[in-house]
């Protein structure tokens, strides 16, 4: 992803997205928005989110312990090991582990530094120290505290404010906040937390609201739009009031329902005939959305999933009911019905909105 736009295999796509493998169709990458994430789902159990800026999750599935290696560690849980290179043997430091791991020739190596980010901007050291001490509030983040300690997580916040010394500072403070906030969510710890930091706010378009904890995909016309994933996770995001749909918060079409009915009466007959029709259609797996803007400060990333694309068509179902006809005949006065019952079309185009946000 750059500037705002998602490309695979170098083109630019709309959201959501399934990428599917030729040799087998039943093998789809999805790549999606959830809350203010990029999120690209495979179907081996592998889960990668990033916000545009310097927050990066990768989850995987526990079939992969043990059988993974990289930056994130090889799964096994013996932290003592996770330095490992590509040649097999144990990096000294974090840089060389780091530059052990680049693709590409043309990324210069990151330099060793033994001393820390507020020794070597030390002008910023009581800056950072003063705007990361806010996560010892108990006001804000008590609830938390007893699930998360928070000393590791403001030292980490100091050392990101420190370095942020070329603007940006909102950005790389917030960043740093939210990673003690994901932590607590993990918990089920919700926090209301950028409210009460009015530089961390965030500004969603009317009528759409900020929520701390959103869902991780919607149930629209009762079609998921997740796939590739299942998750109790919930996600910051700018959410559209109840009863309507994003992108732009129309009215949830499967709410309303239409119905018509037609009576006539003759002589000395009595006959009546009942049907119906439902059709439903499932929403699209590509659907066109739109995207602002990221300004990301420090990491720079583009993701390149895979290069095919494809469409597909949704489902459409249809049903005709015809209950049984009864006719008599009786000698008074008798009368005729046709009754025709509501029939509902409705078509859904589900889509998610994307924000800036600031995490760490």
């Amino acid at each position: 992803m750059k500037g705002g736009e998602v490309t695979v295999g170098g083109k630019t796509i709309s959201l959501p997205h399934v990428v599917r493998d030729d040799a087998d169709d039943t093998k789809e990458i999805l790549i999606d928005m959830v809350g203010f994430f990029i999120m690209v789902a495979s179907p081996t159990g592998v889960r990668v989110m990033w916000n545009g800026a310097t927050h990066v999750h990768v989850k995987i599935s526990p079939a992969w312990a043990g059988n993974v290696e990289g930056l994130c560690g090889n799964f096994n849980d013996k932290p003592g090991d996770d330095y490992r290179t590509p040649s097999g043997s144990d990096a000294a430091t974090p840089y060389a582990f780091g530059n052990s791991w680049k693709k590409r020739d043309d990324c210069p190596d990151a330099p060793y530094n033994a001393l820390g980010q507020c020794q070597i901007h030390d002008v910023r050291a009581d800056y950072a120290e003063t705007m990361c001490s806010i996560l010892a509030d108990e006001d804000i983040f008590g609830a938390c505290h007893r699930f998360v300690p928070y000393a590791k997580y403001q030292a980490a916040c100091e050392y990101d404010v420190c370095g942020c010394d070329m603007g940006g500072d909102c950005l790389c403070y917030c960043e740093a906040i939210l990673g003690y906030v994901k932590q607590c969510l993990s918990f089920n710890v919700v926090i209301n937390w950028r409210k009460k930091m009015p530089e961390c706010q965030v500004q969603c378009e009317w009528p759409k609201e900020f929520i701390d904890c959103g869902p991780a995909c919607h149930d629209i016309c009762g079609v998921k739009t997740c796939k590739n994933f299942t998750t109790n996770e919930c996600f910051e995001q700018c959410a559209c009031p109840a009863g309507t749909l994003p992108p732009d918060c129309k009215p949830d079409p499967c709410l309303s329902t239409t119905s018509t009915s037609t009576s006539t009466t003759s002589p000395t007959t009595t006959s009546s005939t009942s049907s119906s029709s439902s059709v439903s259609s499932s929403t699209s797996s590509i659907i066109t959305v739109s995207s602002s803007s990221y300004t990301p400060s420090t990491v720079t990333s583009t993701a390149t999933p895979s290069t095919s694309s494809s469409t597909t068509t949704p489902s459409t179902s249809s049903s005709t009911t015809t209950p049984s006809t009864s006719s008599s005949t009786t000698t008074p006065s008798t009368s005729s019905s046709t009754t025709t019952p509501s029939t509902s079309s409705s078509t859904t185009t589900p889509s998610t909105s994307s924000s800036t946000t600031t995490p760490s």
